[in-house]
């Protein structure tokens, strides 16, 4: 079996789909801290002026650092009519839009509370729009014990794994002795963003959420998302010569 584990992740990027599509399995990592910095409640979409960032607004918790899972929304604003206009200000005239915003506008009505479950929810719709169908786990039922490299090696051991896929900052934190030493085999992904024709046809824009490729590209979303980069059968390859 073939692991992959992500923090959840507001309208998320092609990259994180591409690993979910190569893997077996899929662990939302909500088990660890918060942090500003990451795409928990942010990111990007097109539109005629350029990339635009959504933002999801968060309360704020002084003290002691938050779990991922107990992150709440702030809903003193109207953000998801806000976030909802946007989108279909920027994609309208998008071939595909009309097809998607259905469920997008329902998604948007609904008052979430917590981050992660909205999240996820969004990342379900998402994989089974792309024909991904795979089922969301939580890293908070696992018991996880260490950090980093040491939590994810955990992970891996208590499901079975014989491959675990990082994303590219993975090469910074995982202990690569510690994985083959149990005989897990880590792998890296370098995803190389691949270019579509965008509504907005200016300067391709990149790294935005894979919305932008939905509304753009429909049906054909999966095959773009993954071309120009590591398939499953790549992998399976690699794995074999690893053994």
């Amino acid at each position: 079996m073939i692991l992959t584990a992500h923090q959840p992740v507001y309208l998320p990027w092609l990259g994180l789909f591409h690993k979910i599509a190569l893997a077996d399995r899929y662990v939302c990592y909500d088990h660890v801290d918060h942090s500003s910095y990451d795409y928990t409640a942010k990111n990007q979409v097109n539109s005629a002026n350029g990339p635009v960032q959504l933002v999801v607004p968060l309360k704020r918790h002084h003290g002691q650092a938050q779990a991922l899972k107990d992150v709440q929304i702030e809903n003193a604003t109207p953000w998801q009519r806000k976030h909802h206009k946007a989108l279909c200000l920027a994609y309208s005239k998008a071939p595909y839009f009309a097809q998607y915003e259905p469920w997008l506008a329902e998604f948007y009505a609904t008052r979430w509370t917590h981050i992660t479950p909205m999240n996820n929810a969004l990342l379900q719709w998402l994989l089974q729009q792309l024909g991904i169908p795979r089922e969301i786990e939580l890293s908070s039922a696992l018991g996880l014990a260490g950090a980093k490299s040491d939590a994810a090696l955990d992970m891996s051991r208590k499901l079975g794994a014989r491959a675990l896929i990082f994303g590219t900052q993975g090469r910074g934190y995982a202990d690569v002795d510690s994985f083959h030493a149990a005989g897990i085999a880590p792998i890296f992904q370098s995803y190389q963003h691949p270019q579509y024709p965008q509504v907005h046809g200016r300067q391709f824009g990149s790294h935005l959420s894979v919305l932008d490729l939905l509304f753009n590209a429909g049906p054909r979303s999966l095959e773009i998302l993954m071309s120009g980069n590591l398939s499953r059968e790549q992998l399976e390859a690699d794995l074999e010569c690893l053994v």
